[in-house]
């Protein structure tokens, strides 16, 4: 009898669109495929808050029912999160990932307890540092939490405006050699070459269009003040 595989995807923000999903669906399926697994059916999570489960707990019923393994396209992502490896290891459904086709129950209870390790420590060293800030005489928050909001939303700005112009160079290079590019194709070779956002963060599509929005907004604006120039000569 051949394996069977439940498919459990997720996408970490509820903003996302999912451009990424049909790609992993493809890489999952091909997966599968080589290994003569069937997939029975595939369960996408959009959290709408970091708790949120619900198709998890959907999926691993699934695999329960039809002694089926749980499939996903990554550990790596799913490694830190202690909810998911809590709902895998008291489910005690087998759980197969693409680069980590092979995983054991021992491994998955190491990584949980690694995982809640971190977690505690980081919320430990955040309350440390709070009392040590308060017995400083430290005022934790804003007299005036308006102007604090747009002085961040300011520097935010500020400094997603140098971002963009410092990759101005490379966007312009990528973009000769490949008029065509998508906005996607873009974020790739950008995640590839390991150049960071200005937050730190993976580029996508939505992140490129940002730094391209930004590096036309001069010249949009300038565009804007010769056709006024223009009609008032007129």
């Amino acid at each position: 009898m051949k394996q069977r595989a439940v498919a459990y995807y997720r996408i970490p923000h509820p903003r996302d669109p999912g451009g990424a999903l049909p790609a992993q669906v493809r890489a999952v399926t091909a997966f599968a495929r080589a290994r003569s697994w069937v997939l029975i059916e595939p369960f996408v999570e959009r959290p709408a808050h970091s708790g949120d489960r619900s198709e998890l707990r959907r999926a691993l019923r699934c695999c329960e029912e039809f002694g089926a393994l749980l499939l996903v396209p990554e550990l790596a992502p799913l490694a830190r999160d202690c909810h998911f490896l809590d709902a895998v290891l008291g489910a005690r459904v087998r759980l197969a990932a693409m680069d980590e086709p092979r995983i054991g129950r021992r491994s998955l209870a190491l990584l949980r307890d690694v995982a809640a390790r971190a977690r505690t420590d980081a919320s430990a060293r955040s309350r440390a540092a709070l009392a040590s800030a308060r017995r400083r005489g430290v005022r934790l928050g804003s007299p005036h939490p308006e102007l604090g909001a747009r002085l961040g939303a300011a520097s935010l700005r500020a400094r997603a405006d140098l971002r963009a112009h410092e990759l101005a160079p490379c966007l312009a290079e990528i973009r000769l050699s490949n008029p065509d590019a998508s906005l996607r194709a873009i974020a790739t070779v950008l995640e590839a070459l390991d150049i960071p956002t200005a937050r730190g963060r993976t580029w996508g599509p939505s992140a490129v269009r940002n730094v391209l929005q930004r590096l036309e907004g001069p010249a949009r604006s300038t565009r804007r003040a010769v056709r006024r120039e223009g009609r008032s000569a007129v």
